[in-house]
């Protein structure tokens, strides 16, 4: 057995009845003996086993071997051999010399690294250098190894467990788990993970999962976000036991996807000053369609003005399938509207700093060559999968910036 063991030996003679104390006021015996040989977990206070087993599991803390002392004789020798029979090998001796009396004798030993191996054990118990008695006790497993419940999660708890198992994540997830259960592991089991995108038949990470000792409880692997987030997707985490497939757990990757209604739930009538009139001749929607090749799920387009001041708003709204094809869109439907403006002669178009909403904004202005005031803003920002053109016409930047802020306020708890 090729372990090395911390030995904390507890060996107490209890002297029990008055004429044993007596013993030193001349009274002899002549010869003492040895008898109850037992193994046991746990020892009363009188140093007696508390119940006598000869099985114990790996994890055991602290074995004890027991017997009585029956007249012993003073400078009375006792001692014990610890066999492990598998390897047929002593691994420790312990000896304590008696005063003399009779009682329970108590030796304990715990293992260095918290764990015994399996196998069959026997102590050897002596009286003055000869074997007196012997006790025989085993090391098991009441189970072979196994994995459960494996499962996917974005959180877990301070025991490991899935706060709540799931089987979707974003691909700006910054960190999810996989969990399973471990039952009677031993550190030659073998324990191993893989993270596999399924749909590229791609092995993209493969985690061991090291056992200091004997083990049964709840276990986790987690993942980062890598730098340009997950792809998406589908994906498993697959458990191997010595080699073997014991437990999968599926789940996806899937773009963050807001829905809403480009026409309605964006900028209305209601938003702006009374005298603000749409025109309803000049809005549109539609569905599954493209603009300028980028795909959308829904788009709608609608137009206010004041025609006295010649003021006007107005809002273009792209539900896109994904957060790729929403970034596309914001190129191109700012594109769009800055070749508008700047198709006209008396018109230079030029980017503007902006206050910042979404998660990716660009913005631009239309400014009159002639006199070199600004009659229009062009405002383009994205949130996750919905893009918005806000162009606004003789209205000033601020009151620009609060109907960007506006529109991203209202994405955002369709978001949520």
């Amino acid at each position: 057995m090729e372990r090395k063991y911390l030995i904390s030996i507890i060996i107490v003679l209890v002297v029990v009845g008055v004429g044993i104390i007596a013993l030193t006021g001349g009274f002899e015996f002549s010869t003492a003996s040895l008898g109850n040989f037992a193994t046991a977990e746990e020892v009363d206070d009188d140093y007696r086993p508390v119940e006598v087993v000869d099985e114990f599991s790996p994890d055991t803390e602290v074995i004890y071997a027991t017997c009585e002392v029956s007249n012993a004789p003073s400078e009375t020798e006792i001692k014990t051999e610890w066999y492990y029979l598998d390897d047929n090998e002593r691994f420790n001796t312990l000896k304590h010399t008696v005063d003399g009396g009779s009682g329970p004798l108590s030796f304990s030993y715990e293992p260095e690294d918290g764990l015994w191996p399996v196998g069959d054990y026997e102590v050897r118990f002596f009286l003055d250098g000869q074997q007196v008695g012997v006790v025989e006790f085993s090391v098991e497993v009441e189970e072979e190894a196994s994995i459960s419940d494996v499962a996917m999660a974005e959180e877990i708890d301070n025991k490991g467990k899935p706060v709540e198992v799931v089987d979707e994540f974003s691909p700006e997830t910054e960190i999810f788990y996989a969990t399973f259960e471990i039952s009677n592991a031993l550190p030659s089991n073998e324990i191993e993970t893989e993270l596999y995108f399924v749909d590229n038949d791609q092995l993209v990470l493969s985690e061991p999962i090291p056992l200091d000792g004997f083990y049964t409880g709840p276990a986790h692997v987690s993942y980062t976000k890598p730098h340009d987030g997950w792809p998406t997707g589908n994906y498993e985490v697959r458990v191997f036991l010595d080699g073997e497939r014991v437990g999968t757990a599926a789940f996806s990757i899937k773009e963050d996807r807001i829905s809403l209604d480009p026409e309605s739930d964006l900028i209305t009538t209601a938003d702006l000053p009374s005298e603000f009139v749409e025109d309803t001749e000049a809005g549109w929607k539609e569905e599954q369609s493209e603009f300028e090749g980028v795909p959308f799920d829904s788009a709608a387009f609608r137009f206010w003005e004041q025609s006295s001041e010649d003021r006007f708003v107005s809002s273009t709204g792209f539900v896109c399938p994904s957060v790729d094809d929403a970034q596309e869109m914001l190129d191109e439907s700012h594109s769009y509207w800055t070749d508008h403006f700047g198709s006209y002669d008396d018109t230079t178009v030029e980017t503007v700093d902006f206050s910042n909403y979404g998660d990716e904004l660009t913005a631009s202005e239309a400014v009159n060559v002639e006199n070199g005031t600004t009659y229009a803003y062009i405002v383009t920002l994205r949130v996750q999968n919905v893009t918005v053109t806000v162009v606004t016409g003789n209205i000033s930047k601020s009151e620009t910036e609060d109907y960007c802020s506006l529109v991203e306020s209202r994405i955002v708890v369709k978001q949520s």
